[in-house]
């Protein structure tokens, strides 16, 4: 039975689920101790799962449901990878006992083996033998695990040094190159995709080098950017910044606070780089990169990768930020694909609890603040979808990213700021997602201004998406402008991508977070279309 548990522990799904990989291993090690027949759900609770002693068993449904996620866990186990195994773990209905019968008699009473006297010193050392074996393979599922946990909790993200040279060295040169490390520095802490060296380190991966000079000013003649694990320099800009030693702030000078932007963004020069190389998504660092290249077209909805690569960093590190923010960011999605409203609610209420766990002990993270101003929308909750963005345009009020995504969520609540943060963020990014274009075309909507509209949705085709944003717009900005053949055959299009839009449009409007003036509106413009058997 030892051998057989250690084949199922060593599985992905369950190293995967340390819940569920320890509620195994111990009713396996209660049924051969002999205590399988009399487990009852207090116990399973309490000595399993690490219930506190005063757990109610009657109020209190834990236990009984995790055996049931296991009894599954394993049928799915069995009918994958276990398919070619002779045996397999069977745990009957209401019973919490383990037993170890033939493949394909899971449904069977497992069967009492009578074994003769014969053979019996065989058997004896063929199971000792097995169960060698077994606790090798248990051990070597244990290293590989608290492995895989140790690897999540390590911080890989990139390490950036800040080099900064004066044409003088000395006196004022000396002292303007120290303020301008310094308030690139604290630019750079407004990012959460880097690490800073805060003294000068050989050790860090990449060094922003920039050299000063003087004429009549002083100003940035040059910054260069290098990849030291390579010794390559991987972008060089020339400056256009002057000042001197009277410029009380330098931390906020445009023109440092938009080299950062480019530098650290999420799509700039430093994670740009790191996406050439094959980079692994089970890591901290691999799995935030995954995640920020996939929401730059919103292509989050539905991705699998990301939803196991969040789940297994916030299970191994559930008090990291980004940890935190990337899981309850997969928790809001799986809300908007859930089949049923109770489905639905049950994701959002996971992920706010999440969310608002992780903001209570990093008060400080731009993209949890972000996480949860999402998941507050989808919820319906306005006001505390406000105060997250407000939280997190006060933390990081130059990123043109938290302006965006910020803009949108307002934009698509009818509140006139969101247009200006758009407004601004498409005007000084030098990449703007396409998804910036979704509140444009809505704050022009509420405008009752197509032309606006139709510029948005030029920019708004480069999005890629899974739910049928692209194809509702289009066809209400058709429809609105008198096209409506073209608006039909975009409608057409979205039915096609959401079938819920054939028979009940108003429920798949009712779950996006559109304020009810915007869905009004929203209607109001697909009108010719939804009147017409949509």
């Amino acid at each position: 039975m030892k051998a057989a548990l250690a084949l199922v522990l060593a599985d992905p799904v369950f190293v995967r689920s340390p819940s569920l990989a320890r509620l195994l291993e111990y009713l396996v090690e209660a049924t051969i101790c002999g205590r399988g027949k009399t487990l009852k759900s207090y116990s399973v609770a309490v000595d399993g799962l690490g219930k506190s002693p005063d757990f109610d068993s009657q109020a209190d449904t834990y236990a009984r449901v995790l055996v049931a996620r296991l009894r599954k866990a394993l049928d799915a186990f069995y009918a994958t990878a276990g398919a070619e195994h002779n045996q397999r773990l069977l745990i009957e209905g209401g019973s919490y006992e383990v037993h170890l019968v033939a493949h394909g008699q899971a449904s069977q009473t497992p069967a009492r083996i009578r074994i003769g006297l014969p053979g019996r010193r065989l058997i004896a050392a063929g199971c000792i033998v097995l169960l060698i074996l077994a606790a090798a393979l248990i051990m070597q599922w244990r290293a590989d695990s608290l492995a895989a946990t140790q690897r999540w909790r390590v911080s890989n993200f990139p390490f950036v040094d800040v080099t900064v040279h004066a044409e003088s060295g000395n006196g004022e040169g000396a002292e303007l190159a120290r303020r301008m490390r310094q308030s690139i520095i604290m630019n750079l802490d407004n990012y959460e995709g880097v690490r800073t060296a805060y003294n000068p380190s050989p050790g860090a991966e990449y060094s922003i080098d920039v050299m000063l000079r003087r004429h009549g000013e002083w100003y940035v003649e040059n910054v260069s950017v290098i990849d030291r694990k390579l010794n390559r320099i991987i972008s060089s800009e020339s400056g256009n910044m002057t000042f001197n030693l009277s410029d009380s702030e330098l931390s906020s000078d445009e023109f440092l606070r938009n080299l950062v932007f480019y530098i650290t963004h999420p799509s700039g020069i430093i994670h740009a780089n790191e996406r050439r190389r094959n980079f692994s998504v089970d890591s901290p660092y691999g799995c935030w990169l995954y995640f920020s290249a996939m929401v730059q077209n919103n292509q989050t909805i539905g991705d699998k990768t990301l939803s196991e690569c969040a789940g297994d960093w916030h299970s191994a590190a559930p008090n990291h930020p980004l940890a935190a923010a990337l899981y309850g960011w997969a928790l809001t999605d799986r809300s908007i694909s859930a089949f049923t409203d109770g489905g639905r609610r049950a994701a959002l209420q996971d992920a706010v609890s999440v969310l608002e766990s992780a903001r209570s002990m990093n008060p400080n993270s731009p993209l949890l603040q972000v996480a949860a101003m999402r998941a507050y929308a989808f919820s319906g909750d306005g006001a505390a979808m406000r105060a997250a963005a407000d939280r997190a345009l006060k933390l990081n009020p130059d990123s043109l990213d938290i302006q965006g995504v910020v803009g949108v969520m307002l934009s698509l609540q009818n509140d006139p700021q969101g247009d200006v943060l758009l407004n601004k963020a498409v005007a000084e990014h030098f990449n703007s997602p396409p998804w910036y274009f979704v509140g444009t075309f809505v704050s022009a909507m509420m405008r009752d201004d197509p032309a606006s509209a139709g510029r948005s949705l030029v920019r708004l085709r480069e999005l890629q998406h899974s739910l049928p944003i692209l194809p509702i717009l289009s066809a209400a900005y058709q429809a609105r402008t008198g096209h409506l053949d073209e608006a039909r055959a975009q409608w057409d299009r979205a039915k096609a991508i959401q079938p819920i839009l054939r028979i009940m449009p108003d429920r798949f409007f009712s779950r996006m977070p559109i304020a009810p003036e915007v869905k009004r509106r929203l209607e109001q413009w697909l009108a010719p279309v939804l009147g017409k058997g949509a």
